[in-house]
Parts: structure tokens; sequence; C-alpha cells
């Protein structure tokens, strides 16, 4: 099948976190299927449109419209840019099928002459994004926001890789179209195996994750905090979140507790993925502590990895691990975390259990080899 994604970011650039890493474990998969594969994205890094060919994918990505011209007012002239060159490439070989991403509306202009072919797969629209984060500054503005609701409530087929994405988004909005829930895929070659699992000399903790509220980093720390009988080692993959000019939300919980904890967390921002895959395996804990999260990419990368998961017992991570067996749940407190990160900590057994449990879990239900059920979902 000729397959079209519209996604707003496509690695190697990295501004666009779980949705881009997704956009191209998805790509590879369909690609290596068989399957004919053009991927338009965003560009975060040019002045000038660029055409690229990434093993075997067509990448096209449109200028600056990762800039602050889309986020203020020329979001209709970026929507209009990317249907025609929809119109361009499926006149010179027709697409059997074309995928956009709910944030960012990017397939907004598609909706009249498309609606047949297009489908829509949920991971997070910016509406629901900022109700989670208070304290940031809006992601989009109000009329790309309104585009959101109108193309997932319009679109002919979403695709969800939760329940609780698709519960989430129907608080909104109503769908007329047909849901259907598809855990992601996640090629796990490039993810090396954890295979020693007793503790580093200081026990090391992970997160991957933009920094924010929605994402719980907060809990995290304040765990650290509960826990007094250890020392501890946090490390953050992910941007911060400015909240003025001089101090930023990780700036302002790292003020809360004692500095003995707050020098115990290292914050490395954005890495690139190669980098962050290979590092999973020197952890010895990872933690999602999202309040909520569609079903995060990072949480089936570390399972891959073996590396234990502890998660916050709501949202999509709830249909990600199995309590007990290949992850474990914390009720949003910091006083329970600490108390499940004591208990991993304390029996080297149950970590190895766990962790090789979840990399079983992920070859068995998230292998890019059962693509074609994807393709199948996509069509149908």
């Amino acid at each position: 099948m000729n397959i079209c994604l519209i996604y707003p970011g496509f690695p190697p650039e990295t501004h666009s976190g779980g949705i881009g890493t997704f956009a191209f474990e998805f790509a590879m998969a369909l690609q290596k299927a068989g399957h004919a594969v053009t991927v338009i994205s965003r560009s975060d890094n040019t002045h000038t449109d660029a055409h690229e060919i990434i093993e075997g994918i067509n990448v096209y990505r449109i200028a600056d419209s990762a800039s602050l011209s889309f986020r203020a007012g020329g979001e209709l002239f970026h929507y209009e840019r990317i249907k025609n060159l929809v119109k361009k490439l499926d006149t010179q070989s027709t697409f059997d099928i074309i995928e956009a991403c709910d944030w960012g509306a990017e397939a907004y202009a598609l909706l009249s002459d498309y609606s047949a072919r297009l489908l829509i797969r949920c991971h997070t629209p910016s509406f629901i994004s900022e109700s989670y984060n208070p304290e940031n500054p809006a992601y989009l503005s109000e009329k790309i926001k309104s585009c959101e609701k109108r193309l997932l409530s319009t679109a002919q087929k979403l695709i969800s890789p939760s329940q609780a994405l698709l519960t989430e988004i129907s608080k909104y909005i109503s769908f007329s179209g047909k849901t259907i829930v598809e855990p992601y895929l996640i090629q796990t070659n490039d993810i090396p195996y954890k295979n020693i699992y007793s503790l580093s000399t200081i026990p090391s903790l992970l997160s991957v994750g933009r920094i924010e509220a929605r994402k719980g980093q907060d809990i995290i720390i304040q765990a650290l905090h509960e826990i007094s009988t250890r020392e501890l080692h946090l490390t953050l993959y992910g941007s911060d979140t400015p909240i003025s000019a001089s101090t930023s939300i990780l700036d302002q919980w790292l003020s809360e507790v004692p500095k003995l904890v707050a020098s115990n967390v290292k914050h490395l921002g954005c890495i690139p993925r190669d980098s962050m895959l290979r590092s999973y395996k020197d952890f010895d804990i990872y933690i999602c502590s999202s309040r909520f999260d569609n079903y995060p990419f990072t949480v089936l990368e570390a399972m891959a990895a073996g590396l234990p998961v502890i998660a916050h017992n709501v949202s999509g991570m709830k249909e990600q691990i199995i309590d007990g067996e290949t992850g474990m749940f914390f009720d949003g407190s910091p006083a329970d975390l600490a108390e499940k990160i004591s208990i991993l900590l304390a029996d080297e057994t149950l970590r190895a259990q766990i962790g090789r449990r979840a990399r079983q879990q992920i070859e068995s239900h998230h292998s890019p080899k059962s693509i074609e059920n994807s393709v199948t979902n996509m069509s149908n």
C-alpha cells in the first residue's frame, strides 16, 4: 500500500518527543513490511522546504512551521501548504491511506477533499495537555485547539493507543466516526537489554519527558525526600518549562525540598534518541509519574530494555503494565511511590523478574511483526 503520514516532527529532529518517536517507529515498520511510505513533517532548523530519503522513506519537511508564525496566526496557511503538498504527491502516486496526528490539527485542510482516505491517530491533543499544565504558557492558539476538536469530531476514523485517551477526549467532543484502540508498536533491536540487576553504588532512577505538571516529576522529587534512609540519584531527560525569565518549573520544585535531595537530581535535557535508548539499561528503576498520559512510549522503551517500571495507576499507563508482573503501580502520592521504590531496591530477584517479564511482554504484544494488523485497522 501507498501510505502518507502527516506528523509535526520526525527524527532525527527532537522537538516532537513521543509523537515523533511513534512516527519514526511506525514508518520504519511499514516500510520494512513492504509498504511505500511518505512522511510530511515540520522542520525545526531550516528556512526552506526539504526532501530527504531516510532508509527508503520519503520525508518532506515544511520549513518554519514550528516557529511562532504557526502558533500566532499562521496555522491556516500551514494547513493549506500541507494540503497542496498532499495533492501534488497524490497526483504523482495515489495514496491509499493518509494518516495524521491530532496534535496541531495538521490535516485540518484535508477534511473536505480527502475524508474517505484520512484517519486521525490520537496522541493527546494540545487542549488536553494544556488542561493538565495550568502554570504553562499555552502550547498552541485557541484557533488551533478549535481546529483539533473539529478534526477529531468529524474524522471518519480515530485510532488511539489506549481507551483512556479516547475517554479523555470524549469529555470535550463527541465522535462521529469509528474508533479503534491500537497499542503502540516498538522495535527492540536498538535497545540494549539489561542483564545485571545488582544495584549501583548509589541506586539510580530515571524518568523521561518534558518537565511539567502533567508529567508529574514533582511527585518523584517529593518521593526522594520521603526516602530518608538512603541516597538516591534521579536523572531526568526532557526539556524544562520556563515560568519566568529567571526560573523554571524544575527550579521551583527543587527549591521545595532540602538541598541534599535537590543535589541528587540531574537534569540532562533533550538528548538524541539513540543515546537515550542505550542508557536505559544503566539505571535501576524507571518511573512514569504522569498525572495523565496516553500510552507513554518511554514506558515501552524502558520495558523493552528490561528495566523495572513503576507507573502512576491512571490513564494509559493502566493499559501498559500488569501490576506486580511486568511493572508496579503507585497511587499518585509521593509516599506510595517512595514505598514502591524501596520495595524494588530491596529485592534484586523482584527487579530481575519484573524486568524480564516486561521485555517478554514487549516482544509478545508490541512487536512490529504485527504491523499488518495496523494496516488492516487503517484501511477497513
